[in-house]
């Protein structure tokens, strides 16, 4: 039902940004959390806040996540705004989240682990926090636990959620271009080419991202895909951007909106695979 995934990079002076990337299609689901259609696949599964470093992913039911994101940001800010430095850890935005998401609650939610969050935030300069929020059902009542990523300076961090985690990491594992495996290019490279393929057959739509870096609040970017420019898994053809909007083409290139290299934007290449990679179905 969703390819999510998120990915930490780091440089000389330690955790430089953290991006989450998904796909954009909405399937339909029976009342067995069984899949029985695609309603179509311009769904937006990521989201960012221009007013606090926060970005956001999800997958499963999703049809409720623009308004408990839309509620979860400004209990983000007031926790910032309240407690001193050395009280904001990881543990307590997760508290914050996990708590928050079983107040409002997940509507559709039919089995256990059918709606996931991924929350990926700056906590200072050089330190980040990501974990995964998960709803389950048990006798009676919705459960809501929550797993932190560990970010940890120097080390690169990959990860993966949803139905399209096994054709995504079956994609890296294969990906001949080891001399860039780690950074962020190869990240978005393994990631646009597994929704490519296709891999996953409830994973579809133009690929979308957001993320955050030293400085600065959430952010989505544009994306150029299958010839077209696309914000939030929607094709914006004809429609006004951001001015400030920062685009990507399918091989992390900077580019402008007209998908052409910017001036000193690094150039990226792509080493292809020789072999077919096998579409995974579930």
């Amino acid at each position: 039902m969703t390819t999510l995934a998120s990915w930490v990079t780091d440089d000389d002076h330690g955790v430089a940004s953290i991006y989450i990337a998904s796909d954009s299609r909405l399937c339909l689901i029976d009342e067995n959390d069984i899949v029985v259609g695609i309603s179509g696949n311009q769904y937006q599964k990521t989201f960012h806040s221009r007013k606090t470093p926060d970005v956001f992913g999800v997958y499963g039911v999703v049809t409720h996540a623009p308004e408990l994101v839309k509620r979860l940001i400004p209990s983000l800010a007031a926790l910032r705004d309240g407690l001193p430095a050395p009280e904001r850890t990881v543990s307590t935005y997760a508290a914050l989240v996990a708590e928050t998401v079983g107040r409002i609650g997940v509507p559709g939610v039919c089995r256990a682990e059918s709606f996931g969050l991924i929350h990926g935030f700056r906590l200072a300069k050089y330190e980040f926090g990501l974990f995964h929020v998960k709803v389950t059902l048990s006798p009676g009542a919705t459960k809501v636990t929550s797993d932190e990523v560990h970010v940890k300076p120097f080390e690169a961090i990959s990860c993966a959620w949803a139905t399209g985690k096994p054709g995504l990491v079956r994609t890296q594992r294969t990906d001949p271009d080891k001399a860039q495996r780690g950074f962020s290019r190869w990240h978005w490279q393994t990631f646009y080419d597994a929704l490519k393929a296709p891999l996953d057959d409830y994973s579809g739509g133009a690929p979308q991202l957001v993320g955050i870096y030293r400085e600065g609040n959430g952010m989505a970017f544009g994306i150029h895909f299958a010839g077209e420019r696309f914000l939030n898994g929607r094709p914006i053809a004809g429609q006004s951007v951001p001015s400030d909007l920062e685009w990507r083409d399918g091989l992390f290139q900077r580019v402008d909106d007209g998908c052409i290299l910017l001036l000193k934007a690094q150039k990226h290449g792509r080493v292809l695979a020789t072999a077919k990679v096998t579409p995974y179905s579930v």
